[in-house]
């Protein structure tokens, strides 16, 4: 009877696997096809990588692993959905300065940054929300040493945001700097604008609830706000990998249209490559 024969590595991993024990930078920058399965890798915690930015692809969910990386500062993902299992192991990620985040939505219709818990080096935050479904809560005492914070999601109605409003800015007490996107149903929202005036629309009530929530806090943050024209979609939860999959595959119209990435490596501030 012939041997059966072992189940060979994928190419992802055996890359992964000869680049982790030496490398500090890692860059995956992956034009089309299914969401990676990064927890069938299992590097080393005292591997030496430094910056991990996986460009154009989402993975299902943040692998265990991550949370030992002990070198790692820089880290760029797009999370399919954010479960709190995601948000916990990131936040054990020690010497994390820098990360930015995109996803779907959240499980629950929720992503909660906890307090006294994790993320206690993390100065820079990222963090863009596809569709519409999705409230965002930072705890008291969650990201002590975050200075500069990101933000991008939908506010066509309240329904948008799941009933959240300052999304807790005023427990981020180190902020020196916040930019704030936020999709609406108004074309002419394609600049910077005053979150005072007086307007009744969804999205500038939100903006001011954030601007009041950023103006208790110590550092009295420089605080931007961008309108920027989005569908209302609905995140729909899912329940199996072929449907995460799904909300990910690309339209013919957005095939056709020149390829932009995920992130931008523009955007890490160049202090962290020193």
């Amino acid at each position: 009877m012939a041997q059966k024969e072992e189940a060979k590595p994928s190419a992802f991993t055996v890359m992964l696997e000869i680049y982790y024990l030496h490398a500090t930078c890692i860059i995956l920058y992956i034009l089309r096809g299914y969401p990676l399965p990064l927890h069938s890798w299992h590097p080393a915690a005292s591997c030496s990588i430094r910056k991990l930015c996986i460009e154009t692809i989402p993975i299902y969910r943040v692998p265990n692993w991550m949370g030992s990386l002990v070198n790692l500062s820089v880290l760029k993902l797009a999370v399919i959905c954010v479960r709190p299992e995601d948000v916990e192991i990131l936040g054990e990620i020690p010497s994390l300065l820098f990360l930015n985040l995109d996803c779907v939505g959240g499980t629950g219709g929720r992503i909660v940054f906890p307090g006294n818990s994790g993320f206690r080096s993390l100065k820079y935050f990222s963090l863009r929300i596809d569709k519409c479904g999705t409230s965002l809560e930072f705890e008291a005492g969650s990201m002590p040493k975050l200075e500069h914070v990101k933000l991008e999601f939908n506010a066509h109605e309240m329904e948008c945001l799941n009933g959240a409003s300052s999304l807790g800015m005023q427990h981020l007490s180190s902020l020196n700097k916040a930019e704030i996107e936020i999709g609406s149903d108004w074309y002419e929202y394609d600049a910077d604008y005053n979150p005072v005036e007086d307007d009744d629309d969804t999205a500038r009530c939100i903006s001011r609830a954030i601007n009041a929530a950023i103006e208790t806090l110590p550092n009295r943050p420089t605080a931007s706000f961008v309108y920027s024209y989005s569908y209302c979609e609905d995140f729909e939860p899912v329940s199996s990998l072929t449907e995460q999959h799904a909300l990910m595959v690309p339209s013919t119209s957005q095939l056709l249209q020149p390829h932009t990435p995920f992130f931008h490596l523009a955007t890490i501030p160049t202090w962290l490559f020193s």
